[in-house]
C-alpha cells in the first residue's frame, strides 16, 4: 500500500475532523446565540465535508448545459420496476 493512507487511518482522521468540526460549529453556535445558521453550513460544515471527500479520494465534478435556478432544485428519478414484488392470491 505504497502511498496510501491505510483504512484504519482515515477512518480515524475523518472520525477526529468531523469531532472538531462538530465541536467548533457548537462553540461558534452558542457564541452567536445560534442565529447565524446559513454562517455555520457555509463556512464551517461545506469545507469540513469537502476536505473529508479529498481525505478519502473522492473528487466532486459538477456538469451542467444551464445555470441552476435561484431557489430550491429538487431532483427526481423515476423508477423502473419496483424493488420487491409481491404475490396477490385472486
Amino acid at each position: 500500500m505504497r502511498g496510501r493512507i491505510p483504512l484504519l487511518m482515515r477512518i480515524t482522521a475523518t472520525l477526529v475532523l468531523m469531532s472538531v468540526g462538530a465541536l467548533a460549529m457548537l462553540l461558534v453556535a452558542i457564541a452567536t446565540l445560534f442565529q447565524l445558521r446559513r454562517f455555520y453550513s457555509e463556512s464551517i460544515a461545506c469545507p469540513l465535508g469537502r476536505l473529508v471527500l479529498k481525505l478519502w479520494g473522492i473528487r466532486i465534478r459538477m456538469h451542467s448545459t444551464s445555470p441552476y435556478p435561484k431557489g430550491q432544485v429538487v431532483y427526481i428519478v423515476p423508477v423502473r420496476k419496483p424493488l420487491f414484488f409481491k404475490k396477490v392470491a385472486s
